[in-house]
């Protein structure tokens, strides 16, 4: 997770980690410690609303992203 970017933070103030292609050996290093890997670019985000059942596991349906 990172912080959220400014299509996201609306939503939740933390985001999940999107890597730009090429770029996963800067986030995985081969020796140990942690790096910070700033969120994506938000021009590059999109988002749209989703019904509350969603939360549910057991949800599976295209009716998931309809408003």
């Amino acid at each position: 997770m990172t912080k959220a970017n400014e299509t996201i933070i609306h939503i939740h103030n933390r985001m999940s980690v999107i890597l730009p292609l090429g770029r996963e050996k800067e986030w995985l290093p081969p020796r140990p410690g942690a790096h910070f890997v700033p969120p994506f670019p938000a021009e590059l985000v999109t988002n749209h609303p989703v019904i509350p059942k969603m939360n549910r596991a057991t949800f599976n349906s295209p009716k998931a992203i309809t408003a």
